[in-house]
């Protein structure tokens, strides 16, 4: 069985390989994104490199 960090960072995984260019990614807040700065900034990078939009609510 996966501790629930690891599920999550399986699925936000999953949800980088699935964007295309001209989607939009929404999160209630940055820190879904990663657990440092270094990885929220790097899934950040991840999104933005595929020409997606990435918005905060």
């Amino acid at each position: 069985m996966l501790s629930t960090s690891k599920e999550n960072e399986i699925k936000l995984k999953e949800l980088v390989d699935y964007v295309r260019e001209g989607d939009t990614v929404v999160v209630t807040k940055l820190d879904r994104l990663g657990r440092s700065l270094k990885s929220i900034l790097e899934t950040i990078q991840q999104i933005t490199d595929k020409r997606a939009t990435l918005k905060t609510c």
